[in-house]
């Protein structure tokens, strides 16, 4: 009830909303380079960085023919799922009912309404952070640290939609080399193999192509 009630109270908002906050011009321009396959104007904008945010408003483009509604659906979707990823967090330390407080908060907090609905990177970066704890504290259990290996890959693909989340990883790293004492070293490499294997991989096809972050988007 409580995520129900979260996502109604965003698409009553965003409906209600008559501005378009001014980070939205960058990141729908980007998006419809990418729709419509126009590479070279992805360069055009001030943020030369591609994240996955444009790319999902291009894909949820083929849903909705608005591009405003398109991204803010992005949002709101993803404001919603990190609720979901946050119970499911809070639950490994806490009862029902406080986790559903923990939550609540998140829900109808101004701040967090507001940037669910506006067109930013915050709700998918969030959304992936929550996510990767949730996986993280579950791999510290028992035969569950093959989370750890996605727990890596969230936290990474965080990373990439806002990189100051890059020091959830660290810490992720951190704890499991100071504080983890039962198979330490098995969990470690589980974590930090899939980040290892993707620095290998875009190091060597940086290399051999030549080409950088914005190129290598086209391919």
């Amino acid at each position: 009830m409580v995520v129900l009630a979260a996502l109604i109270l965003r698409v009553w908002s965003a409906w209600q909303s008559a501005i378009v906050n001014a980070d939205a011009a960058v990141y729908i321009h980007q998006a419809r380079a990418i729709y419509y396959g126009d590479w070279e104007a992805l360069d055009d904008t001030a943020v030369k960085y591609l994240t996955p945010y444009p790319v999902l408003i291009a894909a949820t483009r083929f849903v909705t023919e608005d591009w405003i509604v398109a991204a803010t659906t992005v949002s709101i979707f993803f404001s919603i799922l990190m609720l979901v990823f946050l119970y499911l967090l809070t639950r490994q330390f806490f009862d029902r009912p406080i986790s559903l407080c923990i939550v609540a908060i998140f829900a109808f907090h101004p701040l967090f309404v507001t940037a669910g609905i506006d067109i930013i990177k915050d709700p998918l970066a969030w959304c992936l952070l929550v996510a990767g704890m949730w996986l993280f504290v579950r791999g510290q259990t028992g035969s569950r640290w093959l989370s750890l290996p996605a727990s890596s890959i969230l936290f990474a693909c965080a990373a990439w939609v806002r990189v100051e989340s890059v020091m959830f990883f660290f810490a992720a790293a951190l704890y499991l080399v100071f504080f983890e004492k039962a198979g330490r070293g098995k969990k470690l490499i589980a974590f930090l193999a899939p980040a290892l294997l993707a620095m290998v991989a875009v190091v060597s096809v940086v290399a051999l192509t030549g080409k950088g972050h914005m190129a290598l988007s086209r391919l």
